[in-house]
């Protein structure tokens, strides 16, 4: 297990997997082989393989319980919706209270063809603990049913009631966002920082918004360097600060910091898609070619971590509109 996790931090899930492999031949009945073994599956997307791997752990395993949880959301991403949705009752059953679980249950009856069940899962849970958890959950339900102004009323309210969440507040400047409002979204995004400070995803929000945008530059730079202080190991942030570089034209400085977060979430299709793009201003067309096509290797296996939900068309697009190699090369 520690030779699969050095591979693992690595990022070489393949080496990981192999390593596991060999282990559970030799101990068949070591029930942390088979948790690890589902979590390098899932890692590289393998669902139908990692719920296998899952549902041979015991339950009498200290790492029951979120093996099964993990086996369901595998089996859900897998659609094998049945067995998913079994197993995420069973969960929800034994700990009403967990937020989180009740969000993750929400999503695998949404994707099974049931939103209204979903949505009445998520309501159930706005008066618990972990409320704005569901709210995002719930507000993101409702945008991909073609119901963005009850998302939004949702969240305004829910912000009126309680105008010092930071939570809340940073979902309902990420649905803003969402919806076309980018001075809306700064704005919350501005209140976040008001009353928390240190808020690192804020920052790097408004960073990435005014990037993406090609505004205030310098504002956006700096704001994502102090959420890089606080978080420096953050893949997304990186991303963000690498964009920056892009939105200026310094074409080698971005793709540096972007191979940088590629390395800390090799993965992340968004990522990959701004990696291609900071090596097309580069003039390095086949390596833009190779970070597009990962970034559609990935969405192939999870449609769901398309960000925007258009990204697909997008990368096609622009692989289609790179220019033919020359005769020979």
């Amino acid at each position: 297990m520690r030779v699969a996790f050095s591979y693992l931090s690595a990022h070489q899930s393949a080496a990981a997997e192999a390593v596991l492999d060999a282990a559970r031949k030799d101990a068949p009945d070591e029930p942390r082989l088979a948790y690890y073994a589902g979590l390098v599956a899932e890692r590289m997307r393998r669902f139908s393989t990692a719920a296998t791997a899952f549902a041979d752990v015991p339950p009498n395993s200290e790492v029951f319980l979120d093996a099964r949880v993990r086996r369901a959301r595998c089996l859900s991403l897998a659609g094998d919706h049945a067995r998913a949705l079994v197993l995420y009752r069973a969960a929800v059953k034994e700990t009403p209270e967990d937020a989180e679980l009740r969000v993750a249950y929400a999503r695998a009856l949404e994707r099974g063809g049931s939103p209204a069940k979903a949505e009445g899962v998520l309501r159930e849970a706005l008066g618990g603990e972990g409320a704005a958890m569901a709210y995002e959950a719930l507000a993101s339900l409702l945008e991909r049913q073609g119901r963005p102004e009850d998302a939004l009323t949702l969240l305004r309210d829910a912000v009126s009631r309680s105008p010092r969440d930071q939570d809340l507040l940073f979902s309902l400047g990420a649905a803003l966002e969402r919806q076309g409002d980018v001075a809306g979204a700064l704005s919350r995004m501005r209140t976040v920082l008001a009353v928390a400070p240190e808020h690192s995803a804020a920052m790097n929000f408004i960073g990435y918004l005014l990037a993406q945008h090609g505004r205030d530059l310098d504002e956006a730079e700096r704001l994502v360097r102090r959420a890089l202080a606080l978080r420096p190991d953050s893949a997304a942030y990186v991303d963000s600060l690498g964009w920056v570089y892009f939105q200026r034209g310094e074409a080698r400085k971005a793709v540096e910091l972007l191979e940088r977060a590629v390395e800390l979430a090799p993965d992340e299709p968004a990522i990959l898609e701004h990696l291609g793009d900071a090596y097309l201003k580069a003039a390095r067309a086949s390596d833009a070619a190779a970070s597009w096509k990962r970034a559609l290797d990935v969405l192939t296996l999870e449609p769901e971590a398309a960000e925007p939900a258009s990204q697909r068309t997008a990368l096609e697009r622009k692989l289609k509109a790179l220019p033919s190699p020359a005769p020979g090369r």
